[in-house]
């Protein structure tokens, strides 16, 4: 947690030198957020595809992150929000077990103002794994070797409203677009017919304060 607090720390110092520099058009702040994360996992068996083949209990996870953000008029701007997130998944029908992967992200974010306070939003996300364990009740696993991809992309929409001056909330949701793990499928012949992918996706609610 220290490691967390001295990230948001780090960010207040460099967003504060950069707003004493009044960059006209930018806004900088920092956010925090409170997540639903899942995976959902798909079958693919001789050519054919099944979708959500496999789907988990959402768990509660946080990010914290920076925020940059140039307005190139009243009504469209763009932003990007360097910082970490957990992401993961409560194991089907296994009590309190549950996997728990840190990635350092960086969503890329275009912004379509409807009004000065309402805005909506979607972009990239570009990930990277820091860690990854599987938690059971008494235990901690690493899982970080069974991740053959550490590098991911996803995409996402959201909805962001000024609430009061320099604060924002926001609501979002994301969905990978590349797996995070491709699991081969053998027959009784030890014949590789398929595989797993599994795909992170996680609900959203951001508060960002502007500095």
């Amino acid at each position: 947690m220290k490691k967390h607090l001295f990230a948001l720390l780090f960010f207040l110092l460099i967003f504060s030198g950069l707003k004493s520099q009044q960059i006209q058009g930018f806004k900088f702040g920092v956010e925090a957020g409170f997540n639903l994360a899942n995976t959902i996992s798909t079958i693919t068996v001789f050519g054919s595809k099944a979708k959500n083949a496999g789907y988990f209990y959402l768990i509660p996870t946080y990010n914290i992150n920076g925020y940059i953000e140039y307005q190139l008029n009243q009504k469209m701007g763009f932003a990007i929000e360097p910082g970490f997130m957990q992401k993961g998944k409560s194991l089907f029908l296994v009590s309190g077990m549950r996997t728990q992967n840190d990635y350092i992200q960086l969503p890329v974010t275009a912004n379509f103002y409807i009004t000065k306070k309402l805005s909506i939003y979607c972009g990239p996300e570009l990930a990277y794994l820091l860690n990854a364990h599987v938690k059971p009740v008494n235990h901690v696993d690493n899982l970080y070797e069974q991740y053959e991809k550490a590098f991911e992309l996803s995409g996402f929409i959201g909805v962001n409203y000024n609430i009061y001056k320099n604060m924002d909330i926001s609501l979002r949701y994301n969905h990978g677009l590349t797996s995070i793990s491709d699991n081969p499928i053998g027959n009784e012949n030890e014949e590789i017919v398929g595989k797993i992918e599994e795909y992170n996706q996680y609900f959203q609610m951001l508060l960002r304060i502007k500095i």
